[in-house]
C-alpha cells in the first residue's frame, strides 16, 4: 500500500509544471465543503463551495507569502488515495496529503450560511437555466459566511483560523446565478462578474487578505516520542506512551530492538537498534498508543522493544 501511494505521488509530482520557487508557505487548497444540511435554493450542477474555492486559489496564487499546490494535481492525488472522501479533514489523513503533496500547510474550510431572501414584487420572473429568479419591482438579498483553517500537516493541529462573509441585494432583474460554467466544468467568468458571483468574491479575497496578514502558530512538528512495546496481539502492537506525551492518531513508529555486539576492530561493546517494523498509531489513550502492522506477531515484536515516532 505504502509503495502504491508512493508511485501515485511520484506519478502526479513528477508530472505538474514547476512550482514558483520564490521563498512562500506550501499550501494545497480542499475544496469548501456545502453542508448538507443546508436549505439548497440553488439548482443545476452549481456548487457555491467550490465556487469559493476556486476564488481563493485565484487569489492566493498572486500571493507573495504563500505557494499554492496544484489543485488538478490535488484532486487527482486525493482521488487516486481515497483520501477525505467524507469531507472530513483528520490529523491523519492531513499529515498523508501533505506528505504526498509535498505542502507545509492544508486550507480547509466549510460553507457555513448561503441564503437567499426575496422582498418587493411585481415585474416579471426572470427564466434562467435553472428556474426564475426575482421580478422587475422585487429585490434579492444573498448573505454569504465561510469558515476555514489552515492545519499544519505534520501534527494535523490548527495554525490559523478565520472566517469571511458578506450581503449583496441587487435587483430582480439584475440577479442571476449564472452558474452554467461550473455546471459544464469550465468557463466561469459569467459567474464571476455575476452581482453573486462578485459578492462571493468578496468573501474569497477576504479570506485571502486574512491568510496574508494573520500569525500562523509554529507548531513543533517533531517533538521526540519515545517508548517501548508493552505486548502484542495479533496485528496490534500497544506502546506505554499516549496522548499525554503528545501521540495522536495517525503518526507512525518505528519499533526497533536493542542489542549489544561487540566492534572486532576495536573490541568495544557498542549498542545497535536492530530494526523490526513500522506501525502506525490507530488508537490513543492518555498513557497507552495502539499500532497496528500486518502480522505483528510473526515479525517477533514483543514487549521491552524500542518505539519512536518516525
Amino acid at each position: 500500500m505504502e509503495e502504491a501511494k508512493r508511485k501515485a505521488a511520484e506519478k502526479y509530482l513528477g508530472s505538474r509544471p514547476t512550482l514558483n520557487r520564490r521563498e512562500g508557505l506550501r499550501v494545497a487548497i480542499l475544496p469548501i465543503k456545502t453542508t448538507t444540511d443546508m436549505p439548497m435554493w440553488w439548482d443545476g450542477g452549481f456548487d457555491p463551495g467550490r465556487a469559493i474555492t476556486d476564488m481563493i486559489v485565484t487569489g492566493l496564487s498572486k500571493s507573495k507569502r504563500f505557494t499554492v499546490f496544484d489543485r488538478n494535481n490535488l484532486n487527482m492525488l486525493m482521488m487516486e488515495q481515497k483520501l477525505g472522501d467524507s469531507g472530513l479533514v483528520t490529523a491523519e489523513t492531513a499529515a498523508e496529503i501533505g506528505r504526498l503533496a509535498g505542502v507545509q500547510y492544508l486550507l480547509c474550510g466549510t460553507l457555513v450560511e448561503f441564503t437567499k431572501t426575496s422582498s418587493g414584487g411585481g415585474g416579471m420572473s426572470i427564466p434562467t437555466p435553472f428556474g426564475g429568479f426575482g421580478g422587475g419591482g422585487s429585490r434579492t438579498k444573498v448573505r454569504t459566511a465561510v469558515e476555514v483553517q489552515l492545519l499544519d500537516v505534520n501534527t494535523g493541529l490548527v495554525a490559523a483560523a478565520m472566517s469571511g462573509k458578506d450581503e449583496t441585494s441587487v435587483g430582480g432583474s439584475n440577479f442571476s446565478l449564472s452558474v452554467r460554467g461550473y455546471s459544464a466544468g469550465g468557463g466561469h467568468e459569467e459567474f464571476v462578474s455575476s452581482g453573486l458571483g462578485k459578492s462571493m468574491n468578496k468573501v474569497a479575497l477576504n479570506i485571502v487578505d486574512q491568510l496574508e496578514k494573520t500569525e500562523i502558530k509554529v507548531v513543533e512538528t517533531f517533538k521526540p516520542l519515545e517508548g517501548y512495546v508493552m505486548g502484542v496481539e495479533g496485528d496490534q502492537v500497544f506502546i506505554n506512551i499516549g496522548s499525554n506525551e503528545g501521540v495522536v492518531k495517525g503518526m507512525n513508529f518505528s519499533i526497533s530492538r536493542t542489542k549489544e555486539m561487540v566492534d572486532p576492530v576495536s573490541g568495544t561493546k557498542k549498542v545497535v537498534q536492530m530494526p523490526l517494523a513500522d506501525v502506525k498509531i490507530i488508537s490513543v489513550q492518555d498513557e497507552v498508543s495502539v499500532g497496528t502492522v500486518p502480522g505483528a506477531a510473526s515479525m517477533g515484536i514483543q514487549a521491552k522493544d524500542y518505539a519512536k515516532r518516525k
